[in-house]
């Protein structure tokens, strides 16, 4: 299975074969039996699926990881808004 992150600033959930599975910010599981549907479904925004950089891993803790991505959702969202007015 392939490793799931948590990229959001909260808890979120990820259905698996045997019921729901909630990951904390930055915690990440390769263990979890996810069908590729679900697989496919999980938010961008919310989950990274796989395993991160190299350099990402080399140069920071998953957290970190995980509030750079938060970050840069933010700053993508506020530019899409500024874009629409």
């Amino acid at each position: 299975m392939p490793k799931i992150t948590n990229i959001s600033p909260g808890p979120r959930g990820v259905n698996t074969e045997d019921g729901v599975v909630f990951l904390q910010p930055g915690q990440s599981r390769d263990d979890l039996k996810v069908s590729d549907a679900e697989l496919k479904s999980l938010s961008e925004d919310w989950f990274r699926v796989g395993r991160t950089a190299k350099a990402d891993v080399d140069s920071a803790t998953e957290a970190e990881v995980a509030a750079k991505a938060e970050a840069e959702r933010k700053a993508k969202a506020e530019a899409a808004a500024k874009a629409g007015q």
